[in-house]
């Protein structure tokens, strides 16, 4: 991977200052960001509190033609454009208030400003979280409070979902329908590269290939299916794109022996440059896979509990869905081979990868052959209700 040089860095960060110097959200100070790798985010100190909320402080993003944490990696900049149109909608969505037994409250970013001439945003700040991953990667974590978290996730997801298909959000749709080079983003990383990833374990995928190549072909003419009067029937919307932990804040606190207070139990999904039309299915997948995946390679059992909390969150699918959830998951379980840099050690031992890699394989077939007796013994038996 190629970073930017300090000197490179440095330009980038008086480029951005300059950019915002005439506006209300001029800063004084940006202090770099760890979550994310695609875009530089950062934390702006403004020279002047902001008159309405008194809020001494925002979150800047900005957005180029490559990737963050490698200048080599070329990714299409109108991302942001569809991230911007994506949050000025969910400026109208409200917070997903706790049902009863729930302790979180989730919420989508506020953005204030962008900058269409520079690609840079700024958003409400929110202070003193981690992403989901960092606590689900973390062994002491509170099984019982993470699945409070899944289960607020869950239910922030489906009311998102069941939001975006109504008549009054049909030019999101077909907005989003057009973010075509996110689309073919998640295509390349996905259904295009999961077969490449189980042929380096032959003896897992040859015995199933045939199958596999099916749901390959079925899952890439999916990416270019656009808006219709069947969708919500289909279980199809308008999707996050990228719903996994590392998209999810929650408070710090939640890892301190104190726990977290009673007002401060707040969640908020951020990074939404891959909203985009698709089934539904892919956003509950990817978090499912996720949860797997970190099970799997990090034995953490309270991203089972994670897991079964945003099952339940979300509530009842149907069996058509959650068949295809399945099978979203074991991509996502699968391609965990590719998440490293080039040329890279794997991660894991040798034989730990090979369970994920016949685990994910599993969930597509047996999703593919519609095997529900199979999944109600296995992990994601919660997926399907009586």
């Amino acid at each position: 991977m190629a970073p930017l040089a300090p000197e490179e860095k440095e330009r980038l960060f008086a480029s951005i200052l300059h950019e915002l110097s005439d506006t209300p959200y001029a800063c004084t100070a940006l202090e770099p960001l760890l979550s994310g790798t695609t875009n530089f985010t950062f934390r702006g100190r403004l020279s002047t509190a902001l008159p309405d909320t008194q809020e001494q402080t925002v979150v800047v993003k900005h957005t180029t033609s490559y990737v963050a944490l490698n200048k080599d990696f070329a990714i299409d900049i109108s991302r942001c454009l569809f991230e911007v149109y994506a949050l000025q909608a969910l400026n109208n969505f409200p917070a997903v208030e706790p049902a009863s037994g729930d302790s979180f409250t989730a919420q989508s970013p506020r953005l204030y400003h962008f900058n269409a001439a520079s690609n840079i945003q700024v958003l409400r700040d929110i202070r003193d979280v981690l992403d989901l991953q960092v606590i689900l990667d973390t062994a002491s974590a509170d099984a019982q409070l993470v699945a409070d978290v899944g289960r607020a996730t869950g239910t922030w997801l489906r009311r998102f979902h069941e939001w975006a298909v109504a008549p009054a959000q049909h030019s999101l749709a077909q907005e989003v329908s057009k973010n075509e080079g996110m689309r073919k983003l998640k295509v390349r990383i996905t259904c295009d590269s999961f077969i490449g990833v189980l042929e380096n374990f032959p003896d897992i995928y040859e015995p199933h290939a045939a199958t596999l190549a099916l749901f390959k072909d079925m899952a890439q003419k999916e990416f270019q299916r656009l808006p219709g009067p069947n969708d919500e029937a289909d279980g199809w919307g308008v999707v996050h794109g990228d719903f996994w932990s590392g998209n999810i804040l929650v408070p710090s606190s939640i890892l301190t022996a104190a726990g977290v207070a009673d007002n401060d139990k707040r969640l908020a999904i951020i990074d939404w440059e891959s909203c985009q039309f698709g089934p539904r299915a892919f956003d509950i997948g990817g978090m499912i896979g996720d949860m797997c995946e970190r099970n799997h390679f990090r034995s953490v059992k309270a991203a089972l509990s994670a897991m079964e909390g945003f099952i339940e969150g979300y509530g009842p699918i149907s069996e058509a869905q959650a068949f295809r959830a399945a099978m979203h998951a074991g991509v996502f379980l699968i391609t965990w081979y590719n998440r490293r840099a080039p040329g890279s050690p794997l991660p894991a031992p040798l034989d730990v990868a090979r369970e994920a890699m016949a685990l994910g394989v599993q969930f597509i077939v047996r999703g593919w052959e519609k095997d529900r007796a199979w999944f109600k013994t296995s992990i994601l038996a919660s997926l399907f209700t009586d």
